[in-house]
């Protein structure tokens, strides 16, 4: 009698060949746009006051995440005493607890000096609406 394999199958072996997580392969992975702004917004709550004046057209895209991003934003402006800890608290329960708890933490996040935070944060809200606007651009008029 043959018994099951319970041991994982090691990467070479693997058919789908995604990175383990035991090796740090998804630390290295880069990541998107989107996630960049949560994983900035999440390690520092305080942008989403410099966030409120500017452009808003991100809000309306389609980019996966941009959901998460827009329930973050709302709940800091609503209430800007939330920490990083607070904040995550409250998606505790959520299927992406912990992604966004891994995004708070991301390496990226360090490599950024203080001075530039702010800045990064700014462009890639900024960079996010440009991109909504240019696919609206010629996206046809519904009728």
């Amino acid at each position: 009698m043959k018994l099951p394999q319970i041991a994982p199958t090691p990467l070479a072996e693997r058919k789908d060949k995604r990175p383990s997580l035991k090796k740090g392969g998804w630390r290295d992975l880069r990541l998107t746009l989107m996630a960049q702004t949560i994983a900035l917004l999440l390690a520092n709550p305080e942008l989403a006051a410099v966030a409120q004046p500017l452009a808003t057209d991100w809000q309306r895209s389609s980019t996966r995440g941009v959901d998460i991003l827009k329930q973050l934003f709302n709940t800091l402006i609503a209430h800007p005493e939330l920490t990083t800890a607070m904040l995550l608290e409250r998606w505790r329960e959520h299927p992406h607890f912990g992604y966004l708890q891994w995004l708070s933490v991301h390496p990226f996040l360090r490599d950024l000096a203080e001075a530039d935070v702010a800045a990064e944060f700014r462009d890639g809200l900024n960079r996010l609406s440009a991109e909504v606007r240019e696919a609206e651009q010629f996206r046809p008029f519904q009728k």
